[in-house]
């Protein structure tokens, strides 16, 4: 199992279309479609093997690259 779990988890780090939802394929790009609004932090945690806690050090991570290319 652990195997398993290491592999999907590579899987997520290496294709940027792979997500663990089977119910859609495991693609990002059925998520997406599925819920054009948007999903919560725990379900992007859930499909992406991690924590709420991690996710929002990403984005969080990922605002400020943004603000500081914009120079604000």
């Amino acid at each position: 199992m652990a195997n398993v779990k290491k592999s999907v988890k590579e899987r997520i780090e290496n294709d940027e279309d792979f997500c663990y939802c089977p119910r859609l394929g495991n693609s990002v790009k059925n998520l997406i479609e599925k819920n054009p609004e948007g999903v919560d932090n725990e379900r992007i945690a859930k499909v992406l093997l991690t924590t709420e806690e991690e996710i929002e050090a990403i984005f969080e991570s990922a605002i400020a690259k943004l603000r500081k290319n914009l120079n604000l």
